[in-house]
């Protein structure tokens, strides 16, 4: 909470990046990794469907870090 206090003091000037920020390391999840973790740990029983689930949380963890990154990078690349 402290860290997104910091960040958005001194982000304040990009609302956008900020947002952009906030969504790719907590919303990814939400719609990726956590739906996909809760079906693989309470109804997938067969074996493919276990590895479906967890192709889509590998992709969620992928597409997180990625779009994290860029945001930053771009956060980055705009103040120099």
């Amino acid at each position: 909470m402290a860290a997104c206090v910091g960040v958005s003091i001194v982000g304040a000037s990009d609302l956008d990046k900020f947002v952009a920020l906030i969504g790719s390391f907590a919303c990814v999840p939400l719609v990726y990794i956590y739906p996909a973790y809760m079906h693989y740990k309470g109804a997938a029983e067969k074996g493919w469907v276990k590895a479906l689930d967890v192709v889509l949380m590998v992709g969620g963890f992928i597409a997180m870090v990625y779009t994290t990154f860029v945001t930053v990078y771009q956060w980055i690349d705009s103040k120099v």
